[in-house]
């Protein structure tokens, strides 16, 4: 689920020893690609992440490719056969607010226990 994605991702951070990391079909959302992106410009290790077939959404793609331009990360390497990058929608249908690290404009309301979330905050917080 993207939850769990999103702890996986925070807990990357600090390991040194993983180079290569298979995700694929595991619900890897935009909220896990944030948290991701963020841990892979701390990781030193990883070199090759593969993604197919996850729901990534459009923020978690515009994340995923922040991460690939920034110099200091060792990712060589990314997969995203079969990725959706479709906005994410409710269950009534109708689209979802997500972080924007463009315009981080609005009001949130953040649960810190979840990785993704904090990882807003810090973002917010800068």
């Amino acid at each position: 689920t993207d939850t769990g994605g999103s702890h996986f991702a925070f807990a990357l951070q600090g390991n040194a020893k993983l180079k290569s990391l298979d995700l694929s079909n595991n619900g890897i959302g935009s909220s896990s690609c944030l948290v991701l992106s963020e841990s892979l410009k701390h990781n030193s290790s990883i070199e090759t992440l593969v993604l197919n077939g996850n729901p990534l959404g459009a923020e978690g793609g515009m994340y995923l490719l922040n991460t690939l331009a920034d110099d200091g990360t060792s990712l060589s390497h990314l997969s995203l056969q079969g990725a959706s990058f479709m906005q994410r929608v409710d269950a009534e249908g109708r689209q979802q607010m997500m972080y924007n690290r463009a315009n981080p404009n609005g009001t949130y309301a953040l649960n810190l226990a979840n990785p993704a979330e904090r990882q807003i905050a810090m973002e917010l917080t800068r």
